[in-house]
């Protein structure tokens, strides 16, 4: 398992987290996000997942991934967080 903490960079509307979940369905590993702000763990793969999260800029998350891919998909998410 990978795991990387980062702080959003900017606000994520609805065209920005659409890329986000189809940066993470290019990966075999399963990749999710964590937010202690609200204790969620959302699978990026999931657009109405990551929609119910109020990610703002500044935020806290943490990008983990299991799988075979795992190095690539994190840093992969992590720049377009």
């Amino acid at each position: 398992m990978v795991k990387q903490t980062v702080l959003l960079q900017g606000d994520h509307h609805i065209k920005r987290i659409s890329e986000i979940v189809q940066e993470a369905k290019k990966f075999q590993s399963k990749i999710a996000l964590y937010t202690p702000t609200y204790n969620k763990k959302i699978n990026l793969k999931d657009t109405l997942g990551l929609l119910s999260l109020p990610l703002q800029k500044g935020a806290e998350v943490t990008v983990t991934a299991i799988g075979t891919d795992e190095q690539e998909a994190v840093a992969a998410i992590v720049n377009r967080l």
